[in-house]
């Protein structure tokens, strides 16, 4: 079996993508959508570990979320950098066909004003 050393150069099989993203202003997609569309509510806890909003994934908005709490003392504190850090962030998760591939994908977004 192969080792995989963070300095070696690995002979993987490229794959392509399943999500899609818009990377600039003027970026265009034409989709259809495939399926009820998704989202899910993070908090992260640092450049790589996010978890879920237990008060934003909920049906009742009067879930208890101890992040939320903190965030909210952050803001009251005006402690920009826990602000940032805690603030609830919602991906969209649109399964659908685009058009210029004719392939399926995972339209994925962060603009509540694009849903």
């Amino acid at each position: 079996m192969p080792e995989a050393n963070f300095n070696k150069e690995l002979n993987l099989p490229s794959g392509s993508s399943l999500y899609l993203r818009l990377k600039k202003v003027g970026d265009k997609v034409k989709f259809r959508i495939a399926k009820t569309p998704y989202y899910e509510t993070n908090h992260w806890l640092d450049n790589r570990n996010k978890v879920l909003c237990e008060r934003y994934n909920s049906d009742d908005n009067k879930t208890p979320c101890k992040l939320c709490d903190d965030y909210a003392v952050a803001v009251e504190m005006k402690d920009e950098a826990m602000i940032r850090q805690l603030k609830p962030t919602t991906n969209f998760l649109y399964p659908i066909l685009d058009f210029a591939d004719g392939k399926g994908k995972v339209f994925q977004f962060t603009a509540k004003s694009i849903h």
